[in-house]
């Protein structure tokens, strides 16, 4: 069963796989969902949703970070890669705590930020939106998702999505 990262909290944040830009206080990691299309065949009674393609995704940082970001986010014509790396922690029933390392790597095209307001005089976060290109989620080192819009590719688990749908309708 694959797991599905959706938020993490205090994470560190790496810009262009290079620099260690600051600690995330969440980031928003992007829903993967299909675009459905209502479809009405002839020989049939009543009408099936078939997927077509992914809707758009984004992600969303909050925390105070380096220049070197600010800059970048700043850039709204270039992409960027960011990756994100943390320990996800989940309880059981008994009490005890699970600990899982959590890497993401997008290749985002940043889309605007909006400051947050001032606390006790603590430094101002900012919120970033960027819309995702492709998105590798892996959770102990073991890949769940490898989606890369540019080059269609869609894998969960290590199965590629696409080449199943491609070979279910002959390509």
């Amino acid at each position: 069963m694959a797991i599905e990262v959706r938020k993490l909290h205090q994470c560190n944040v790496y810009l262009d796989t290079t620099g260690y830009v600051g600690l995330a206080s969440e980031v928003k990691l992007p829903a993967v969902k299909p675009t459905m299309k209502e479809h009405a065949p002839t020989s049939m009674k009543g009408k099936v949703d078939v997927p077509l393609g992914m809707e758009k995704m984004t992600v969303t940082i909050t925390g105070d970070f380096d220049e070197a970001f600010v800059a970048a986010a700043s850039d709204f014509y270039h992409t960027r890669i960011l990756e994100f790396r943390s320990t996800l922690t989940t309880f059981d029933g008994m009490g005890r705590n699970l600990e899982r390392s959590v890497k993401a790597t997008l290749r985002v095209l940043f889309q605007g930020y909006e400051p947050t307001g001032i606390k006790n005089g603590d430094v101002a976060e900012l919120t970033y939106t960027a819309g995702v290109l492709t998105y590798k989620l892996e959770v102990e080192g073991v890949p769940v998702h490898d989606i890369n819009f540019l080059g269609n590719k869609h894998e969960v688990t290590g199965m590629d999505l696409n080449d199943t749908n491609n070979s279910l309708l002959g390509l």
